[in-house]
């Protein structure tokens, strides 16, 4: 096993000298999205009795939970800003995830250069192993951008914390799930489509249980981010009691 690995550490030095501007641009734009989107938000509603019209607007909208998520805490300026932005960030994240991971493994392969690496003392996983780990700590550093995001745009620490952990749990999922497509295919095309697909199911699986019973919801890596529900650590109470049972 250790030789299997041996080269990775190299490997990761590479990729980020590679990467040396690519990662920054994905990171801070991920995290300037937030950044934001999450002011705006909180600039728009700023009283309780705004905060109260857009939750009895948004709480019942099946096109609004469809395209965002559960409707929960929307009655707190957190749990708006949380529910604003958490479908993009997302989304942001996995797409970030597959195209970083596809271009250092199946798109390396493609191009003939991990069969030069493969010629000195470079191990058979290390290249998939070494994409994996700078783009897990790519997805950490936006999870953490995100939460100081948040908490700045008057989210509690605890759920700007939460809601930055689950995004970055999510880009890890779908840096694995890239990283399965770039074995199973021969072109970094065919890789890269087909964890797009994946990242498209999951959505819209997501999005069906959100608006049904909450069942569907579980079959999707978006739903077991969502799951663990950060606006509840925001301070406000879940504005439709009929969805997302299965989840409680």
């Amino acid at each position: 096993m250790t030789q299997s690995l041996a080269g990775t550490g190299p490997l990761v030095r590479l990729i980020l000298r590679r990467d040396r501007v690519r990662l920054p641009v994905w990171i801070l734009g991920i995290v300037g999205l937030v950044y934001a989107s999450a002011g705006a938000v909180s600039a728009a509603y700023p009283t309780q009795k705004e905060v109260d019209a857009y939750a009895a607007t948004f709480g019942e909208s099946p096109a609004g939970i469809a395209m965002s998520g559960p409707p929960t805490a929307l009655d707190s300026i957190g749990g708006i800003v949380i529910f604003e932005v958490n479908a993009s960030a997302m989304i942001a994240i996995s797409l970030m995830s597959i195209f970083l991971v596809v271009r250092h493994t199946r798109a390396e392969e493609e191009e003939g250069r991990t069969e030069l690496l493969r010629s000195a003392v470079v191990g058979r996983h290390a290249a998939a192993t070494s994409a994996l780990m700078v783009v897990s700590g790519a997805t950490l550093l936006v999870g953490l951008g995100i939460a100081a995001s948040l908490a700045s745009a008057d989210v509690p620490l605890a759920g700007a914390v939460l809601f930055g952990a689950s995004v970055t749990a999510l880009g890890i999922v779908f840096a694995a799930i890239a990283g399965c497509a770039a074995q199973i295919t021969t072109h970094a095309r065919g890789a890269t489509g087909l964890a797009a697909a994946v990242l498209g199911a999951s959505f819209v699986l997501r999005a069906a249980g959100d608006v049904g019973n909450g069942l569907l919801s579980w079959f999707s890596p978006i739903g077991w981010s969502q799951a663990t529900r950060p606006s509840t650590m925001t301070g406000g109470r879940s504005c439709s009691s009929r969805r997302r049972q299965p989840y409680s």
